[in-house]
């Protein structure tokens, strides 16, 4: 199977479409986002997603494929870093009363549900390592994702959130220029670059091929979705964020085919 298929073109086409159409339209009706709330950024970060997907990808895989240790080291470092920076921006708020009250009262009970069960699922998220495990199983190469670096990611996890409760000073610099900045830039290489990683582990491992597609689909909806949703979708946002996200991840199951 190739690591990347022709075509694309019907995922984007809907992607420019239906973001047209929900131009103006709020996640919350009635209520007015500023733009200080609305993180711009995201869009475009999207719009370069869809571009790297659709044209970078197979040199990405064909590199990792190559060095598929030293990636594999990248991987764990960046989704480990990701991880913290997005705790640290999301839980800091905590250390304001009225931010929490004035996000609360932004939340629909499923907004809220959903966003919450993202949140706890991205503590142990470094459970899909276990693909790239077995293409590491299959070329015999040094052991990168094991039972310590899981370990790691998660104490990590534990430690950044108890530490961003309990200083101020986070949710200042999380709501900053340069915060704003540094989160774009790491959400977006980690979302590009673990992508890449499932395709080439996939195609290392080469498991039949309804397996191939099943195990990508899985990593996608059980793992990289809520961890996107919980570093992207934070109220107040608006509704092209979501339709930008959702056209990044069709591209991203449609490219498994």
């Amino acid at each position: 199977m190739s690591a990347v298929c022709p075509g694309g073109q019907l995922p984007v086409g809907i992607f420019i479409s239906v973001t047209f159409i929900n131009m103006s339209s709020p996640a919350h009706p009635g209520q007015k986002i500023s733009p200080k709330d609305f993180a711009f950024e995201n869009l475009l970060m999207d719009f370069v997603l869809l571009a790297l997907y659709y044209f970078a990808l197979g040199d990405l895989v064909r590199w990792q494929t190559s060095h598929f240790v030293f990636a594999g080291v990248i991987l764990i470092i960046l989704n480990i870093v990701t991880a913290a920076f997005g705790i640290v921006t999301f839980f800091s708020l905590y250390n304001y009363d009225h931010e929490i009250k004035r996000y609360s009262n932004l939340y629909s009970t499923f907004e809220g549900g959903v966003i919450g069960i993202s949140a706890l699922i991205t503590f142990v998220a470094a459970f899909w390592w276990q693909v790239p495990t077995q293409a590491m199983n299959k070329i015999g190469g040094l052991e990168v994702y094991n039972g310590l670096t899981m370990l790691v990611y998660f104490i990590t996890c534990l430690l950044v959130l108890a530490k961003s409760m309990d200083d101020k000073r986070y949710y200042k610099f999380s709501k900053s220029g340069a915060g704003r900045f540094i989160s774009v830039i790491l959400n977006g290489s980690f979302f590009f670059f673990s992508y890449a990683i499932l395709i080439s582990s996939l195609e290392i491992w080469h498991p039949a091929q309804l397996q191939y597609r099943f195990l990508g689909i899985l990593c996608l909806v059980a793992f990289y979705l809520p961890f996107r949703i919980f570093l992207l979708l934070r109220p107040p946002f608006h509704r092209l964020e979501i339709v930008s996200m959702a056209a990044s991840f069709v591209l991203m199951i449609v490219r498994l085919f």
